[in-house]
This record gives structure tokens, sequence and C-alpha cells, in this order.
């Protein structure tokens, strides 16, 4: 298909450019064209990345959490409120784990 295009004045007064051959309800001016490649290109871009994190997903396996001890560290001395509940808290996490 060729991409020619033929100037036409339309009635209102503005230039508009009509492919050749091309039915009246693909008429598009310049901007307009420019713009669809635009929106073209972004949904192709959006369509790579997304097929390039489903491609990765695989790769992104599981690890067995927790590997090393949790460690909470409370900022105020002990036998204190915050450290009484910082120790309850840490021990129902454990049994939860």
């Amino acid at each position: 298909m060729s991409r020619q295009r033929k100037r036409v004045l339309a009635p209102a007064g503005t230039l508009i450019y009509i492919r050749a051959n091309a039915p009246h309800h693909l008429m598009a001016t310049p901007e307009e064209d420019v713009k669809r490649r635009r929106r073209m290109f972004k949904h192709a871009l959006f369509s790579l990345v997304a097929l390039a994190t489903v491609a990765a997903s695989p790769l992104a396996h599981a690890q067995t959490y927790p590997s090393k001890p949790i460690r909470f560290l409370v900022g105020f001395p002990p036998s204190g409120t915050n450290d009484i509940v910082a120790r309850l808290v840490a021990q129902k996490v454990s049994e939860l784990i």
C-alpha cells in the first residue's frame, strides 16, 4: 500500500490530507498521524515491558524466609512497656513462622 496523500481543502478552510484511495473514515491530518504513531509506540513499548516482566518472573524464585534470625531493635531501656510489648510480639511472630 502506498503512502501517497493528496491535499484537500476542507469546507472550514483547514487543510487536510487524505490517503490516496482510502475510505472517508481513514482521513487523518499529519498531527493525527503523529499522535496515532506515538500511541502505537507506547502500546508496543508497554507490551514489550510486560512480556519481559513475564519472561523474567521464573528467574525470581522464592527463597526460604527467614534464612537468618529476625532481630527486634527496641530503642528503650529493658523492662519498660515498649520492651515488654516487643518481647511479646517477637514470641508470637516466632510461633507463626
